[in-house]
């Protein structure tokens, strides 16, 4: 669980694009929300930030989220699965530190972001515009790069005649009859299970490795691209990159065995359609698939 503690609003507004992205990536997923009542004279109380902070270290050490200090007072913890016993631990906590200042909780509000995204996005973007106040840790990195140069050198050397090529490819993804999906990923099984559940709907090519990926995108034009984070050979975002620099229509899904707030966010601010934890089920491998024909087919339109 990250702590914010440094001022920086633009954090907010960077998980609010993320969550605003695709809602299917955040799937157990909730929003805790503490609204706090200022005393008449904020002068004659502190804010208990030093207490609150590290009470939240303590009891979500084991988690993976993040919490937020509005400048309002307010407090948002964004974590997976925030079981009934934490937030009745969040309540009674909030109402004994707050208890010993002028200041008061107000009440506690939960989103499950599966359902509710549409409204966590709003309440993002009210903390924002209301001049949103964060702190973030010195090791936190609001937007850690998974540049690759060396991949991307690899993409930036196509000769012109790739590159006619690629575009000609590109040009003629609407006709793949059946559609092409590509997975990326170095695990034989899933692959296997991969394989097991497009049957003979669609056309499936594979890829073991980024090298292998880049090179399969521009070879087969896929409608659609499942991509591993962990490869071999270089960091999945560093295909995600890549593949959206040469072509800003493809359709992306990330996955991982580690479904991690960063992962998340990054994955969609950079350009990924959705993001799966592994092991995913089928439904939400159809659901992304079943999406990506329908988009495909609004913009031949």
């Amino acid at each position: 669980m990250k702590i914010i503690n440094e001022h920086n609003e633009t954090i907010i507004d960077y998980v609010g694009k993320a969550i605003a992205k695709d809602a299917m990536s955040w799937n157990g997923w909730r929003l805790a929300h503490v609204e706090v009542r200022h005393p008449e004279n904020e002068n004659d109380s502190i804010y208990p930030l030093r207490m609150i902070q590290d009470a939240l270290r303590e009891h979500f050490k084991q988690g993976d989220g993040v919490v937020m200090f509005c400048k309002d007072g307010d407090v948002l913890v964004l974590a997976r699965e925030i079981a009934e016993d934490h937030l009745l631990w969040l309540t009674k906590e909030m109402e004994m530190l707050f208890g010993q200042t002028a200041y008061s909780p107000v009440r506690l509000n939960v989103y499950d972001l599966g359902d509710r995204w549409r409204e966590v996005v709003e309440l993002f973007a009210l903390k924002k515009a209301s001049n949103l106040s964060v702190l973030v840790e010195d090791n936190y990195t609001l937007a850690p790069s998974h540049s690759d140069e060396s991949l991307q050198a690899e993409i930036e050397e196509l000769d012109d005649i790739c590159q006619r090529i690629m575009q000609y490819n590109f040009k003629m993804r609407g006709l793949q009859n059946p559609a092409c999906v590509l997975l990326v990923e170095d695990d034989q099984l899933t692959r296997r299970l991969a394989s097991n559940v497009l049957k003979n709907d669609y056309r499936l090519v594979t890829a073991a490795n980024a090298e292998e990926a880049v090179l399969a995108y521009l070879l087969h034009s896929p409608d659609i691209v499942f991509l591993d984070i962990n490869l071999p050979d270089h960091n999945g975002f560093s295909v995600l990159k890549s593949l959206m620099k040469c072509d800003n229509n493809a359709y992306i899904v990330m996955f991982s065995c580690n479904g991690y707030s960063d992962n998340v966010i990054d994955a969609l601010n950079i350009g990924a359609k959705g993001f799966i934890t592994k092991p995913f089920h089928k439904e939400l491998f159809w659901h992304y698939i079943r999406d990506c024909e329908y988009q495909r087919r609004m913009s031949s339109k």
